[in-house]
């Protein structure tokens, strides 16, 4: 859910600029958490520990009272009746995100999402906002496409998302019910190239940029799965220590990633220094290699032992090669596939085997990107992944060009050498001429 957190923070300034661009300061001085936020971490906090989620929402709302609520919202926190208003506005879909992570089917995603909408947003509208969100969120976890995404959501819920961005933003405007920003959000998902893009293009769309953004920055992190660094630090530094520990005691228990987030253990409730990282390695030139724009990884190759070991690890992951997710820590954590364990330095690099098998590779010093000093163990989990690194037709096509320069290539150089072997005088032939 951190990336619905992240959205709402990077949306929080712009709600009142009708912002029309995606060109625009990310973060600034003035970038905070607002209602989406808080509400968002009460979801989760009620998912965590069994809580009522009216009586929740009204004791964070009375904690953080100028975070920004909605008048119609306030008035019932203010009051004693935990009695719905028949809301049909966004803010059922605006705090929903931690359903659609933390359910593992769809039916106990919609109706969780609607036990969480009711309790405020009774109306038709409100509920359908939350479930349709929650959705897409669960189906993106689940790596459906976004193709298959559109179609569950237009089908379930009637929301129209054939629009472009580009058709929608001229016209678009403040716009607080479900049935105006939800399918905005989702259409600005369902465009996106990256986390990052989606957000800036919600944000883009000049309207409630905050609820905007947070829909779909939930969206897309379940989606493409890693929420960039520098945005994750900026996110924490803008949370409370309350909030903060609820996102990361969610995030540990569900296994989220696409950032580092602590690991605690479950028995001391005691914060261990480890963190939980991931990366999507894919196939190039023969290897495998992976990205981090983070660390300063571009192309970074796996050599020496571990290729046989990713193949072995991916073999029941289709496509593979066209990019999977690589989960790794220095500590256990659930699901895990495959422990390393540490076996001796070399070259600046280090060995490390499978536990209590013979396999074993080396890891080059781009381990020290994630790790101050080699880790005696690491845990390694593999996922599908989204083929984002699957060749276009245009690079199949000159990589088959290529390849036909190469054939060319050799073709003309053994030609070259059956002409000179012709041209060559032969001293035998030369005797029977004389």
């Amino acid at each position: 859910m951190i990336g619905a957190i992240a959205g709402d923070i990077i949306g929080s300034i712009y709600e009142s600029h009708c912002l029309k661009t995606t060109d625009f300061a990310i973060f600034t001085a003035n970038s905070t958490f607002t209602d989406d936020t808080v509400l968002t971490v009460a979801v989760a906090d009620c998912i965590l520990n069994g809580k009522d989620y009216a009586t929740t929402f009204k004791q964070y709302a009375k904690k953080y009272p100028y975070a920004g609520f909605g008048g119609m919202f306030f008035k019932w926190v203010k009051s004693d009746s935990l009695e719905p208003y028949n809301s049909f506005g966004n803010g059922s879909a605006m705090r929903v995100s931690p359903v659609g992570f933390a359910f593992d089917t769809m039916e106990e995603v919609l109706a969780e999402a609607k036990r969480s909408a009711e309790v405020t947003h009774n109306h038709p509208e409100g509920i359908k906002g939350a479930q349709a969100v929650a959705a897409a969120i669960f189906l993106a976890r689940k790596h459906e496409s976004k193709s298959k995404m559109k179609e569950f959501v237009e089908r379930n819920f009637g929301y129209k998302l054939s629009k472009t961005l580009a058709e929608i933003r001229p016209y678009y405007h403040f716009d607080e019910t479900c049935e105006g920003s939800v399918p905005q959000a989702i259409i600005a998902f369902l465009e996106s190239d990256s986390y990052e893009d989606a957000v800036r293009k919600a944000v883009s769309l000049g309207g409630d940029s905050d609820t905007l953004a947070c829909i779909t920055g939930g969206i897309a992190q379940a989606y493409y799965k890693i929420v960039p660094d520098y945005i994750i630090k900026e996110v924490k530094s803008r949370l409370d220590p309350d909030l903060l520990k609820v996102v990361e005691q969610f995030n540990t228990k569900y296994c989220l990633y696409g950032y580092s987030i602590p690991i605690i253990d479950s028995r001391e409730g005691i914060q261990m220094s480890n963190v939980l990282m991931v990366i999507e390695p894919y196939w190039y030139q023969d290897t495998w290699v992976f990205d981090d724009a983070s660390k300063g990884l571009d192309k970074e190759p796996f050599v020496q032992g571990i290729p046989e070991m990713i193949d072995v690890l991916v073999k029941d992951i289709p496509n593979a090669r066209a990019g999977f997710v690589l989960l790794f820590s220095s500590q256990p954590f659930a699901g895990y596939q495959v422990e390393l364990t540490l076996v001796r330095e070399e070259f600046g690099g280090h060995w490390y085997k499978v536990k209590d098998l013979e396999a074993g590779g080396w890891l080059c010093p781009a381990l020290f990107r994630y790790f101050d000093d080699a880790p005696e163990s690491l845990y390694i989990k593999s996922e599908p992944g989204r083929g984002r690194y699957e060749p276009t037709e245009l690079q199949t096509l000159k990589d088959r060009i290529e390849e036909l320069e190469r054939l060319v290539g050799k073709l003309a150089l053994e030609n070259e050498a059956l002409r000179e072997g012709r041209n060559k005088p032969n001293d035998s032939q030369g005797t029977r001429r004389g």
